[in-house]
């Protein structure tokens, strides 16, 4: 799989690609006199073939997107910023290597996902019943089981060349299959639930 290529966004696509999207997204602001900006606009493209699984990239340039800048409260660029269900969750300023990128995200992604229950924040109804249906586990094992050895190899390729089979490489394996998994069920359950929710809302009522 290669990914998407990586969208340019203004002003009026903001909303629909990053609010209204259900997988999360990482977007990079940029300017155009920014040359920190043009180091991670290139790094870009090879960081939405390498997470395309997990989340999706785009690129907002304060050109074309004044009001989006004001409205994110965008003070300097480079600046990356994570969005989860449309909403933002982390932000990193100024020019990152693609290795603090993915460690990031990682992390962010875990947190995102297995929020502390509290009162009032509660999932929403049938999210923990899609998550633990078979379609979802099956689905998300499966997309693990692939990029789980994909992340293996390329994180810790001196170890699986020295000892193939081994405690030490199961472990690393076992540890590179849990964000996928997550970011994979998470994503499932959240479709299934919202295609759920909209073909069972209530029709509007009809004028006199």
């Amino acid at each position: 799989m290669t990914g998407e290529p990586t969208a340019i966004l203004d002003d009026e696509s903001f909303g629909m690609r990053v609010h209204e999207h259900g997988r999360p997204t990482l977007v990079l602001f940029t300017s155009g006199e920014c040359l920190p900006c043009h180091f991670m606009a290139a790094q870009l493209p090879k960081l939405a073939v390498d997470l395309h699984y997990m989340i999706d990239t785009v690129v907002c340039p304060a050109e074309l997107s004044p009001a989006t800048f004001a409205r994110h409260a965008v003070a300097r660029t480079p600046t990356l910023r994570l969005f989860v269900a449309g909403r933002p969750v982390a932000s990193r300023d100024g020019a990152l290597p693609l290795p603090a990128v993915h460690e990031w995200i990682a992390a962010e992604l875990r947190g995102a996902l297995t929020p502390a229950p509290a009162a009032g924040n509660r999932p929403p109804p049938g999210m923990l019943r899609s998550l633990v249906a078979r379609s979802t586990i099956v689905r998300a094992c499966r997309v693990a089981s692939v990029i789980a050895p994909v992340l293996l190899l390329v994180n810790h390729a001196e170890l699986v060349l020295s000892q193939p089979i081994g405690w030490a490489v199961l472990k690393r394996l076992g540890a590179n299959f849990i964000v996928p998994y997550l970011v994979s069920s998470y994503s499932s359950a959240r479709a299934a639930v919202s295609h759920r929710l909209e073909h069972t809302a209530p029709a509007p009522p009809t004028p006199p």
